[in-house]
């Protein structure tokens, strides 16, 4: 009796209980609904505002209601050969006018356990259904195997625009290779297959489309249908990129090795200590690594497969037959089927490959590019020398000797080097009084009792340190180095050396600091296919330069390796015969145009042409192959060109003689100026003592000009005489004829008392004068001038056919009457011919 009283109060107490939680349950669901409904007031306005709504097939069944309010009449689906025709029904509204369903029935189906083929799309049914679907015949594919599939299907234009794959000669290829897979003795061996030949392939293949510029983020994925093999990859890769897997390849990886851990693990090495979805190595090194299964949905712009299995009599017959046989003949038919992967330079289309195992990536493409030379043009105007595929960085063009802050000259200098100069370390020994051999950075610290005295540029101040007894060295404009000791910040002396101008017609034996003669001999630079110089030898070539390889043949009878119109070079530099030590491995001789320099160094023409600037002075065509007209040389004063290796002037080249005659002239300017202006400075100091001694004897002079008598003198006969002498002197009228400050009765009527006085008195003061008279007349014909006036009369002559004399020329030219020819054709010869003997009117005046 008591156990029943017992449950009847229990009964009427959880009813009471239960009806409260129910009533709870109610008011809390209404609530909620009631919360839920003013957010979805919220999202309804934004869904109001917006022209696309996106989602998942999930959250379109979870937001019915608010999708249901905004009625949406076109509803699109992708994928939709994946997705269950449940979930596509379930994201209907009463609103919706059109359904649009894109994906590939071909494709695997959506994933489920049944048996009732529930895993057949909607997009499946309605392709396969009657009078439902029309497919159209236009896609964006590209380069697919699709014909075997979509017979029917056309490549849409823009699938042409796209870019080709890197160093690819193919977009699509397949490797047939006869490497055995891995054997497999545990009993997941269907699950695990791999093949160690192709984990090695596909590893160098990811390095090289990486070196290609495929670095970012989930552009390259490499596929396999094994997790066998996929284990293998991702321990490889994994040594140099950060591998990206799938949660669902993970998963299984993880069951995977969970089984063969129990089990026999000998044939799957399983060292990863982790299975992530990405590593922590930078993005820019990613690589997407799937199943085949799992990469649904997903692309990559490189796209690896390795396919594991090897060829078997069964495999054989299911390939020789059906779908595999027809894809089989497509690939053949576009070469895209072979043993090995074809590769190509991008850099150098030419250069090809055929890569059959993994070690020929690192032989023939190490950087991503081939063995040759790079090529790119810098900024700074040279080439890279870098080895192709390399990053091109800095330019290590060699420019020969570099000044640095402290004053020394680096040997061997670098192109980059000149806008880091001041970062450089000098590393110049210097000898000091107690017989140490100290550097530049350590001398100024020793001198200094050790104290590291910084200036405002954190570096040391060059006043701190002792005499330096290194040799100069800096490059003369000469063309010599100088061989007195360091002299900071103080000009170079004059070159002592003997002069190396010299040509095949003279030579000069004068001293290097005087100016010498310019050969006034015809030039003989000719070629069969640009003819004859036609100025002389000591000015620049007014002719175009020969492109073509010279025809001749050696002593050793093989053919010249140089430029036609070039002097041939001795037998040692033979394309057949020339050494190791002379060849440059990285140049073909049998194609490369070579130019021997006078100092025996080897270069290409095409590296001489940009280092000399032949653009500055001749037109290339379009092409950029052969020289089509000359340009006006530049009046600024040019810098010898020197051999990057050795330093040594180049010269006596005559491919570049309107160039190396431009500078040479230069020079010769330069020293005939530096030759009269150093007479005239030890003029100057000389007259300055003069002048001092004149002062002392002024009173002395006056006093015995007080104590004599006056002469009269007429005037008139003066005056002639005066006459006559300017009218002598025109070629210099800003001096005044020395004897006029020395005959002072002939001129002036002054008493020949007064005329001896003043010649013993400024005698010394006169013969300075004549030297200074002397200088300037000379001065009016420098050897520049003196060249390009003989090179203009010659080269104009022979346009006119007429003998002209230059003291007449402009003069003639004014009135046009040098020849025959119309004053128009006149001038435009005159100008042509300034033009091709690179001189301004100013300077032929």
């Amino acid at each position: 009796e008591r156990v029943r009283l017992h449950d009847f109060w229990r009964e009427e107490i959880n009813f009471k209980t239960n009806e409260e939680l129910l009533d709870i349950q109610k008011r809390y669901v209404k609530k909620k609904k009631d919360l839920e409904d003013i957010y979805n007031e919220g999202r309804r306005l934004v869904l109001l505002m917006s022209d696309v709504i996106g989602m998942t097939t999930s959250g379109a069944a979870k937001h019915h209601d608010l999708i249901t309010s905004d009625k949406p009449k076109i509803i699109i689906c992708e994928e939709a050969g994946e997705v269950l025709e449940a979930h596509i029904l379930a994201s209907l509204t009463k609103s919706a006018q059109q359904l649009i369903l894109i994906g590939d029935h071909n494709q695997l189906r959506p994933k489920i356990r049944n048996d009732y083929k529930f895993d057949i799309s909607l997009f499946e049914r309605l392709v396969h259904g009657e009078q439902s679907m029309h497919l159209e015949r236009t896609q964006l594919l590209t380069q697919r195997l699709r014909q075997t599939l979509y017979p029917k299907l056309e490549d849409h234009p823009n699938t042409e625009k796209y870019p080709k794959v890197k160093g690819m000669q193919h977009n699509v290829y397949f490797m047939h290779h006869a490497n055995p897979e891995d054997s497999t003795r545990n009993a997941f061996a269907l699950q695990s297959r791999s093949n160690k030949f192709e984990v090695e392939m596909v590893v160098e293949m990811v390095k090289y489309f990486v070196r290609n510029g495929y670095t970012k983020p989930e552009q390259i994925a490499v596929l396999t249908p094994y997790l066998g093999q996929m284990l293998k990859i991702k321990k490889a890769l994994s040594k140099s990129f950060a591998v990206v897997i799938d949660e669902r390849d993970s998963e299984q990886l993880t069951d995977l090795e969970e089984k063969l851990n129990d089990g026999d693990t000998d044939e799957v090495d399983l060292s990863l200590n982790t299975i992530s979805i990405a590593s922590k190595k930078q993005l820019n090194q990613q690589v997407i690594l799937r199943t085949v299964d799992n990469f649904q949905g997903e692309e990559a712009d490189i796209v690896i497969i390795s396919l594991v299995r090897n060829i078997t009599e069964h495999s054989r017959n299911t390939i020789e037959s059906g779908m595999w046989r027809d894809v089989i003949n497509i690939l053949r038919s576009r070469n895209q089927v072979g043993p090995g992967f074809p590769i190509v330079c991008d850099q150098h289309p030419e250069t090809k490959n055929i890569i059959t195992y993994p070690r020929n990536f690192e032989e023939v493409s190490p950087n991503g590019g081939c063995l040759l030379s790079c090529g790119k043009a810098l900024n700074c105007g040279h080439s890279c020398k870098r080895m192709c595929g390399e990053d091109c960085g800095e330019c290590i063009f060699p420019i020969g000797d570099l000044l640095l802050p402290c004053g020394h000259i680096l040997k061997d200098a670098k192109c980059f080097q000149k806008s880091t100069r001041d970062k450089i370390n000098c590393r110049i020994m210097h000898i000091v009084s107690i017989q140490l051999l100290l550097s530049c950075q350590e001398i100024s610290i020793w001198a200094n009792d050790g104290i590291r005295e910084l200036d405002d540029n954190d570096r040391i101040p060059r006043t701190h340190h002792k005499k330096c007894k290194q040799i100069c060295e800096k490059n003369l404009f000469c063309g010599h180095s100088c061989e007195e000791s360091c002299h900071l910040n103080k000009v170079c002396p004059g070159c002592k050396k003997k002069c190396n101008v010299n040509c095949k017609h003279s030579v000069c034996n004068k001293a290097c600091s005087h100016p010498c003669s310019v050969c006034a001999e015809k030039c003989d630079w000719y070629c069969e296919h640009k003819g004859a110089c036609g100025v002389s030898c000591g000015v620049p070539c007014n002719r175009l330069p020969c492109n073509e390889r010279c025809s001749k043949l050696l002593s050793c009878g093989h053919q010249c390796m140089g430029i036609c119109g070039e002097e041939c070079p001795p037998p040692k530099y033979c394309t057949i015969c020339a050494s190791d030590d002379i060849k440059n491995s990285k140049v073909d001789w049998t194609t490369e145009r070579m130019i021997v320099l006078k100092c025996g160094h080897v270069f290409t023409a095409e590296t001489l042409d940009n280092m000399m600037g032949m653009g500055s002075v001749y037109h290339m065509d379009d092409a950029m192959e052969n020289w089509i007209d000359i340009k006006s040389i530049t009046d600024q004063p040019g810098e010898l060109k020197r051999c990057p290796i050795c330093r040594a002037p180049i010269k006596n080249i005559q491919r570049y003689g309107r160039i190396i005659k431009k500078c040479v002239l230069d020079v010769q300017n330069k020293k005939f100026l530096q030759e009269y202006n150093r007479r005239l400075k030890d003029i100057q100091v000389e007259l300055g003592n003069i002048i001092k001694n004149l002062e002392k004897d002024r009173e002395r002079v006056l006093e015995k000009l007080r104590k004599s008598k006056l002469l009269d003198a007429k005037r008139g006969k003066n005056n002639k005489i005066y006459k006559r002498d300017k009218r002598i002197n025109r070629a210099v009228p800003d001096i005044v004829p020395p004897k006029k400050y020395e005959m002072l009765t002939k001129y002036y009527s002054i008493p020949t008392y007064h005329e001896e006085l003043w010649q013993k008195h400024v005698s010394l003061l006169l013969l300075k004068y004549r030297q200074v008279a002397l200088i300037i007349s000379n001065s009016t014909n420098p050897p520049y001038k003196l060249a390009y006036e003989a090179a203009v009369t010659s080269l104009f002559a022979a346009k006119s056919k007429e003998k002209v004399n230059i003291d007449n020329l402009l003069n003639d030219l004014s009135s046009l009457q040098i020849s025959d020819d119309s004053p128009a054709v006149q001038q435009s010869k005159f100008q042509e011919t300034l033009k091709e003997v690179g001189i301004s009117i100013s300077k032929v005046d």
